[in-house]
């Protein structure tokens, strides 16, 4: 999944559970490994290798100039998942506002930490790492960018709908 999917999905889900600031934040956080589970498509970082330590894998930025490219591409999806945040929670108040932007990161964090094994093999990260191998679905869509971007707007479009129900 893109990070505008997971960030508008851990977003919602935190304000959806917004009565308990911890689950909120755990469920953010799992929102991420469920949405894995999903066949998806992912846009390709041209940076990026795969770098396998102890049976995990991970990604390993490449510096140059297909990193800045990547650093781009990177930069606004997320802007583009936090300006839709901003724009679904800002009319509810600067405290919802924070607790969706919370939601967000944690819904991210997993991703980030992959980059980060990438560069530092370090044995806590392993765990995190193989949750969320273990987690992503076996199925990609990566030729088929038009399925994917699809089934992704239509989870952010249903979790969107229950998150007003609530």
């Amino acid at each position: 999944m893109t990070m505008a999917t997971h960030s508008i999905v851990g977003a919602n889900v935190a304000v959806i559970l917004q009565a308990n600031p911890a689950l909120a934040g755990v469920a953010a956080l799992v929102s991420h490994f469920v949405l894995d589970a999903i066949p998806h498509w992912d846009y390709q970082l041209k940076s990026s290798s795969s770098v396998t330590a102890e049976k995990v894998r991970g990604v390993h930025l490449l510096y140059g100039r297909a990193l800045f490219f990547d650093l781009m591409k990177v930069g606004f999806d997320l802007a583009l998942g936090l300006l839709i945040i901003g724009l679904l929670f800002y009319p509810a108040g600067w405290s919802v506002l924070t607790l969706a932007y919370i939601g967000a990161g944690l819904a991210i964090l997993p991703d980030v930490v992959q980059v980060i094994f990438g560069k530092w093999r370090h044995s806590a990260l392993i765990y995190v790492q193989k949750l969320h191998d273990f987690c992503h679905a076996d199925l990609r869509l990566a030729g088929r960018p038009m399925i994917g971007i699809s089934t992704q707007v239509l989870v952010v479009v249903v979790v969107i709908f229950l998150s007003r129900l609530f």
